[in-house]
């Protein structure tokens, strides 16, 4: 973890609020707050412990209390518009649009933004950071043959803030399982991250964060 990326995140999260969160056990009230919005991924699946999963690992690096709002299997177009969602955060990541790749385009791109709108409203002055879909350039959807890759675009181009793919990171075969291997949640598959997956996703992060205007 480069110095860099930590010392100029912790001045965009100085002054935040906070809030106790069931993710963050034992955090110190006085901790400055990141939130996280997505899927299994952001869950934590497969990293071997909660503590190697990239939201804590994020959370960790800068020295702030996550607060996790995530469902396994959850995609933007399902989402609850009653779903709460972290406030008074100075930093907020979104990682959704994995399970989305069902869904039109149009559709997803428009639930996506409502998303971003509502979170900013929640945390007006937060930094935005959204990752791109955990899918590889081939793995078109089933039945629109559409790629991963227009999915990602239309994240980057409603994204308040900046843009992290994750296709790179999904191509590369170290990343993932191996399938069996025991985690915090059982059984993992090959599908998801594993724990240097899930530290090069959190290393993602803070690149981003170290260009991000305090």
């Amino acid at each position: 973890m480069r110095v860099a990326h930590v010392c100029l995140a912790l001045a965009l999260l100085a002054g935040a609020g906070c809030r106790t969160s069931p993710s963050a056990a034992g955090a110190s009230p006085a901790m400055p707050r990141i939130g996280f919005v997505g899927d299994s991924l952001t869950i934590g699946l497969y990293a071997t412990s909660q503590a190697q999963a990239y939201p804590e690992l994020v959370a960790s690096a800068l020295h702030a209390q996550p607060v996790i709002q995530a469902t396994s299997g959850i995609a933007a177009t399902s989402l609850d518009p009653r779903m709460p969602l972290p406030t008074g955060v100075k930093i907020v990541v979104v990682e959704l649009g994995t399970n989305d790749l069902s869904q039109r385009v149009e559709d997803f791109q428009r639930s996506y933004q409502a998303l971003v709108g509502r979170l900013k409203r929640a945390s007006p002055r937060t930094t935005s950071v959204c990752l791109g879909v955990w899918r590889g350039a081939a793995d078109s959807a089933p039945l629109t043959g559409v790629l991963p890759a227009a999915f990602d675009e239309a994240i980057a181009r409603v994204c308040p803030g900046s843009f992290v793919a994750l296709a790179s990171l999904y191509r590369d075969p170290s990343l993932h399982g191996p399938a069996g291997r025991p985690t915090w949640k059982g059984a993992a598959d090959w599908f998801h991250p594993n724990d240097e997956g899930h530290r090069r996703i959190a290393d993602a992060v803070l690149e981003v964060l170290q260009n991000a205007p305090a």
